[in-house]
């Protein structure tokens, strides 16, 4: 799937509103690049509501799980 870059947002994972003291247990900033998730805009909304997650699996691996 092609888009352009007006089309692509940046959101994190870990989300800013949350407790920043858990960032430091799995030695992440919040503003870390690994904590960063580059996405159409379209797929934001559907994030900002909860609709699919963004979960660790394995030191470097994270799936994407449907959240309703």
């Amino acid at each position: 799937m092609e888009c352009s870059a007006r089309e692509l947002v940046a959101g994190h994972i870990y989300r800013q509103q949350w407790p920043k003291s858990l960032l430091a247990n799995v030695g992440v900033t919040l503003h870390d690049p690994s904590n960063i998730i580059i996405m159409q805009s379209q797929l934001e909304k559907a994030f900002d509501k909860w609709q699919w997650i963004v979960l660790p699996d394995g030191p470097d691996d994270y799936k994407v799980v449907e959240w309703y």
